[in-house]
């Protein structure tokens, strides 16, 4: 019985040491809040609203925090139009030269223009955002880029521009075997086809 409780006591003390551990380790965290993004991005967004931002003090701690909050907040729908979060991570990245992340930073920076409304400058980071994203070989990510770009085109009635943007989309769709990034690409494509049709 004694060998029993002494166990128990350990255990208790061990878990509280991990969750006071990981409380003030604020690196962990930012791995967990990125590894739930995909399937659980408001879990994700929770964890990055408990992080105190002052414990933040590794550059590259405050520009992966920066990225990946701007990131759950659009995967929660969550409107923005202020781009100082995002900045300090695309500066951070573009001094390290990590393209994967670049690739990424750039997208989200255009993706808070696009909720702005400046469509010209959200297109101008989304094809900044292309050959990092080539680069590192994300294709996800370059399939989003272009089914955004090819949208805000087609919002501008540059339609030339939108047609070619999503026959490039449709092609890393049918590659990646996404049909959903493959539906959105040949709907848009009948509609433009439509549209220049009534012309």
């Amino acid at each position: 019985m004694k060998y029993i409780i002494r166990i128990l006591i350990f255990l208790a003390v061990f878990l509280s040491f991990a969750s006071c551990s990981q409380q003030q380790n604020p690196n962990a965290l930012l791995i967990q809040a990125d590894s739930f993004m995909e399937e659980y991005p408001d879990s994700a967004l929770h964890i990055l609203e408990s992080i105190e931002t002052q414990q933040l003090s590794a550059q590259a701690d405050r520009a992966y925090y920066a990225l990946l909050l701007t990131q759950a907040r659009d995967k929660n729908y969550i409107v923005q139009t202020d781009d100082s979060l995002i900045r300090t991570a695309v500066q951070y990245y573009d001094s390290v030269g990590d393209v994967q992340m670049q690739a990424k930073a750039y997208y989200y920076k255009g993706a808070i223009y696009r909720d702005a409304n400046l469509c010209g400058e959200a297109i101008k980071e989304y094809l900044t955002a292309i050959p990092f994203a080539e680069k590192a070989e994300n294709t996800k990510l370059l399939g989003l880029i272009y089914n955004q770009a090819g949208y805000l085109y087609y919002l501008q009635d540059l339609l030339e521009q939108a047609d070619s943007i999503y026959q490039l989309t449709e092609k890393l769709a049918i590659q990646q075997n996404d049909t959903s990034l493959w539906a959105d690409a040949l709907s848009f494509q009948g509609k433009i086809n439509i549209f220049k049709f009534r012309k």
